[in-house]
């Protein structure tokens, strides 16, 4: 089974976009938030093709973290999203999965 974090990597443009977030909103410049829609508090740096963001009323995240703020869902609903647009299924990855991916994040 392909691991939607190894699949999602350096394609969040592609994933935001077409979960619904505005193209120009992830163009590394401050913007609308997709989540908030504050007019220039929003800034999508995909550091290390993570999805990576930061908005002054949201907070940062990844792109995981980014759709789950658009969608108001958890993990699991958020990552069931990536894979059907990224046309992969599989489970969604266990808490086990999650905290790994967490604390890799955290160490970085």
């Amino acid at each position: 089974m392909l691991n939607v974090h190894n699949a999602s990597q350096g394609r969040w443009v592609e994933i935001l976009t077409r979960l619904g977030a505005n193209a120009s909103s992830l163009e590394g410049k401050h913007r609308p938030c997709p989540s908030c829609a504050g007019t220039d508090r929003f800034r999508f740096d995909d550091q290390e093709g993570r999805g990576s963001h930061i908005c002054s009323q949201c907070g940062a995240g990844d792109g995981f973290e980014l759709v789950q703020k658009m969608y108001s869902c958890d993990f699991k609903e958020a990552a069931i999203m990536v894979e059907e647009v990224l046309g992969i299924k599989g489970k969604a990855p266990s808490k086990e999965e999650k905290q790994a991916y967490r604390k890799r994040l955290a160490d970085e």
